[in-house]
């Protein structure tokens, strides 16, 4: 067998090698494996809005990243969600779990979001408790 034989045969061999060692970048962050920030952010209540003809509470607040990190799922930091529940006249209690509808906040930062969650038919809203946590 020639020279020539043999390097057509262990090039393939070298690139995928080359390619498994280029694919094998461990150090990059993917998306939701970051840092936890649902202690960073402050959830302070501007407006509780309860929509009676759809049993459906909205409740805005000013969110603040009280960190020195910015909050940015898009570069690592692990998603924030809301559990909310809403306990009608009757005290029967209703839970949703949702994102926060914010994704990034700088440190620092304030911004507005607005959750919302459902409560039976027929029922009249009371009160919510909110809690915040990393998934």
């Amino acid at each position: 067998m020639n020279t020539i034989t043999k390097l057509k045969m262990l090039a393939p061999a070298f690139i995928l090698t080359f390619a498994l060692i280029s694919c094998g970048d461990d150090d990059k962050v993917t998306p939701n494996e970051g840092k936890c920030l649902a202690d960073k952010i402050t959830l302070t209540e501007t407006e509780v809005n309860d929509l009676t003809g759809v049993d459906n509470v909205q409740i805005t607040f000013d969110a603040k990243n009280t960190g020195s990190e910015d909050y940015d799922i898009s570069t690592g930091a692990k998603s924030i969600y809301v559990e909310l529940k809403v306990t009608t006249t009757d005290n029967t209690v209703y839970t949703e779990e949702q994102p926060l509808l914010i994704t990034k906040l700088a440190a620092g930062a304030t911004a507005s979001v607005t959750q919302s969650a459902d409560y039976g038919a027929g029922k009249t809203y009371k009160s919510y408790t909110i809690r915040m946590y990393c998934k």
